[in-house]
């Protein structure tokens, strides 16, 4: 049905956003990291392993039931 394909295409693009948000934590950690804040890199990069793991629930969520 067409809200099925919509229901698809939603969790698709939440872990799409999950692993966009996850890459730019990450890329922030490098940056932050090199200028010198240790403290603010492990809380981005923390963020960032929080984010990719919720990506990676998504992907399994669209696998399990989506196809």
């Amino acid at each position: 049905a067409a809200s099925d394909v919509y229901k698809r295409q939603e969790v698709s693009d939440a872990a799409g956003l999950m692993l966009y948000l996850s890459y730019q934590r990450l890329e922030g950690a490098e940056k932050v990291k090199k200028e010198g804040n240790k403290t603010r890199a492990d809380e981005l990069a923390g963020e960032g392993v929080v984010l990719a793991q919720l990506a990676a629930d998504y992907a399994t969520t669209f696998s399990a039931f989506c196809k």
